[in-house]
């Protein structure tokens, strides 16, 4: 998994077990239909309702590379918050992540930066996930700006959880 987050930089989490990234979907009916995003397009979903805290977001392929930019609209200015996410092989570690979806309305636009022989699938819907948890929370570290942290991963792991959450300021992190 590239990473899971709140659109947000100063503490980080590494848990180091699998852990269920799609936690639930708040309308009780399962995940909805993936949608395909061909190369070069954009596909956005929209949330107009102030109840909607999150929404979870899974970009899928084939086994093809996957480039991806995930944007959030909201607010009175609709200022963008981004994440760009990049995947050799979205099949084998496809991205998933819950993203806040702070004072509504909202909307999520995905964009495929491939080329059109590169399509995926995308499945964005309001999360009925829990916030990230206590382990999580307790083994935080503090990153400044500009620095680098690295956390030791054994080859056994199949997927980590990131947890990213600033104090209001502006985020720019990248997760390899």
């Amino acid at each position: 998994t590239a990473g899971q987050g709140r659109l947000a930089p100063a503490a980080g989490c590494l848990m180091r077990h699998p852990a269920p990234l799609m936690l639930g979907f708040s309308d009780g009916l399962g995940p909805p239909p993936l949608a395909l995003v061909q190369g070069g397009s954009l596909r956005t979903w929209s949330y107009r309702d102030a109840a909607v805290a999150r929404v979870q977001v899974l970009l899928t392929s084939d086994g093809l590379p996957l480039d991806a930019d995930l944007e959030l609209w909201h607010g009175p200015t609709n200022a963008p918050c981004k994440v760009r996410v990049y995947a050799e092989d979205a099949r084998l570690r496809p991205f998933r992540a819950t993203i806040e979806t702070p004072r509504g309305p909202n909307s999520l636009g995905v964009r495929n930066l491939g080329p059109m022989e590169y399509p995926f699938s995308a499945c964005v819907a309001a999360a009925a996930s829990a916030p990230p948890s206590s382990d999580c929370i307790c083994s935080a570290v503090s990153v400044q700006g500009g620095g680098v942290r690295t956390f030791p991963v054994l080859a056994r792991v199949e997927s980590v959880q990131v947890f990213l959450a600033t104090e209001g300021r502006p985020l720019n992190a990248r997760i390899e």
